[in-house]
């Protein structure tokens, strides 16, 4: 599947400044998961579960005020259920 990639920092602050980016995120759209991943030496901060790269869009396309340098990206996803219609 895919997710949005909306935040990446390297360096001694860049596990603390990627929960906090986590946070505010969560808060402005609650309901969206959000991940943070490791890899070195990068924190990514990634949301979203979509099934298709039109649904990332879709949602990149809401998001990119907020987050201009925003992207998608493939990633394993937790499948959302098929019934559920997305809110975003």
């Amino acid at each position: 599947g895919y997710r949005v990639q909306i935040y990446m920092d390297s360096g001694n602050q860049a596990r603390l400044k990627t929960q906090r980016s986590r946070a505010a995120f969560e808060e402005e759209y609650p309901g969206m998961s959000a991940y943070i991943v490791y890899e070195e030496p990068n924190f990514k901060l990634r949301v979203g579960d979509f099934r298709t790269r039109l649904d990332a869009r879709r949602f990149l396309e809401k998001i990119k005020k907020d987050y201009p340098g925003a992207y998608i990206v493939l990633d394993l996803i937790q499948f959302p259920p098929l019934d559920e219609t997305n809110t975003y």
